[in-house]
């Protein structure tokens, strides 16, 4: 059985010759576990995407202190500069630009006039 054909019946609840399998990996497990890693992927392929040649990340030799310890901010699309300290982990927020959102008006105006949406809902009242 091909992997679009075992995909399909499952999606249709009929009878597999196996499970399909969809991997998710991520560059901290590749990172961690190189070629032990890969050498899985390549004995158990998936049936979406092959992620078996996916290259291993290593962390930037700028980010790297002379005792091996790794510590690097970046600032993403928002203005928010994070700090990591754990290579290929999410870090911590370090400054947020955006602090002061807690301080904006329940709702805006609207660009054709009258009101924009309520950014922050009332309790959910369930109805009688």
């Amino acid at each position: 059985m091909t992997s679009r054909e075992r995909v399909e019946a499952a999606l249709a609840f009929e009878p597999v010759d196996k499970a399909p399998l969809e991997y998710h990996p991520c560059g901290r497990g590749l990172y961690e576990h190189g070629e032990a890693f890969r050498g899985l992927l390549k004995a158990h392929p998936g049936d979406f995407e092959d992620f078996s040649d996916m290259p291993i990340p290593r962390p930037p030799a700028e980010a790297c202190g002379p005792d091996g310890s790794y510590h690097e901010y970046k600032t993403d699309a928002w203005g928010v500069t994070w700090e990591s300290r754990i290579f290929a982990m999410t870090g911590h927020p370090y400054r947020q630009p955006r602090a002061h959102a807690g301080r904006l008006p329940l709702s805006a105006p609207r660009a054709g006039g009258g009101r924009g949406v309520c950014l922050l809902r009332k309790a959910h009242r369930p109805r009688a």
